[in-house]
């Protein structure tokens, strides 16, 4: 996941410099306890890098198995922050893990992509 509650910032973007809220990496990576919750179900949270280095967010042990937001491989994770770099990179504003309309669906590849 690339999204996850900070209890004093808010909302936390791993794919963003500044964590969308003026913080780094740093400030939430092997950091203990951890402040991070799931948005999807409220479950604690750890910022992590995959095996690829790629900061995304991964629920503590013992996360509901019914979370609306869910998990991927570790591959899966990889592409997804490849692509948010990519169009980071050229110019565009893009977002992963964009709920679709009545929260039906989810679209975790980039979405609401724009040159800003």
């Amino acid at each position: 996941m690339f999204h996850a509650e900070h209890a004093e910032w808010g909302q936390v973007h791993s794919y963003l410099p500044d964590l969308g809220c003026g913080r780094t990496w740093e400030d939430v990576y092997k950091v203990k306890p951890s402040r991070l919750t799931c948005e999807g179900c409220g479950w604690p949270m750890n910022a992590r890098l995959s095996r690829r280095r790629a900061p995304h967010f991964a629920h503590q042990p013992g996360a509901p198995e019914d979370c609306p937001v869910g998990e991927g491989s570790p591959d899966h994770i990889y592409r997804k922050w490849c692509l948010l770099t990519a169009a980071r990179e050229v110019g565009a504003v893009a977002e992963a893990e964009v709920p679709g309309p009545g929260g039906v669906w989810r679209a975790d590849v980039p979405s609401r992509c724009w040159i800003g």
